[in-house]
Parts: C-alpha cells; sequence; structure tokens
C-alpha cells in the first residue's frame, strides 16, 4: 500500500471515530473529505519541501513564483478540506 492510501486509510479511519458513518451516503462523504485531507497533507508536504530547498538546497532551486504558487496551492487544498469536514458535521446528512 503506498504512503497515500496509508494516509488515506488513517483520515478514514479518524472519521469513523468521530462520526457515526451508518448510512452509504455518510460513508461516501467520509470518503471525500479523507482523500481531501490526503491531498491537503501532500500540498503541504511540498510546500515545506520546497521552501526548505530554496533555503538549503545547491543547484536547481525553486523559485520564489514556484514557493508562492505552492502556497497558493496549500492555502486552497486546506480551505477545501475544512468546508468538506464541515460540511460533514452538519445534521442535514443524517437520517
Amino acid at each position: 500500500m503506498t504512503s497515500n492510501g496509508k494516509a488515506y486509510r488513517r483520515a478514514y479511519a479518524a472519521l469513523a471515530e468521530t462520526f457515526q458513518l451508518d448510512t452509504a451516503l455518510l460513508r461516501l462523504e467520509a470518503g471525500r473529505v479523507a482523500a481531501l485531507r490526503v491531498q491537503m497533507e501532500t500540498t503541504i508536504l511540498t510546500l515545506a519541501e520546497a521552501q526548505r530547498a530554496r533555503r538549503d538546497g545547491k543547484g536547481r532551486r525553486p523559485n520564489l513564483r514556484e514557493i508562492e504558487r505552492l502556497s497558493r496551492r496549500a492555502g486552497f487544498a486546506d480551505g477545501t478540506y475544512t468546508l468538506a469536514l464541515d460540511r460533514l458535521r452538519q445534521p442535514r446528512w443524517r437520517p
């Protein structure tokens, strides 16, 4: 299993501990939220690696525009995950 697969399983398990996923729709939505969490974590790690390479690296390093692009992507991924998690918390998903 890939590291993203393991991260997905951890995220889904955390959601299953927090929410009662007793319908197919809730399980589907929890899967979407778990996938968004993995995407968020991946983009944050990519940003951190690029910042470290720019600061400490030798040879070709990411330019400032690349760092800014990755920063916007990480912010967008964080916002999307937060919105999806808040949506899962809404009582309208409950039967």
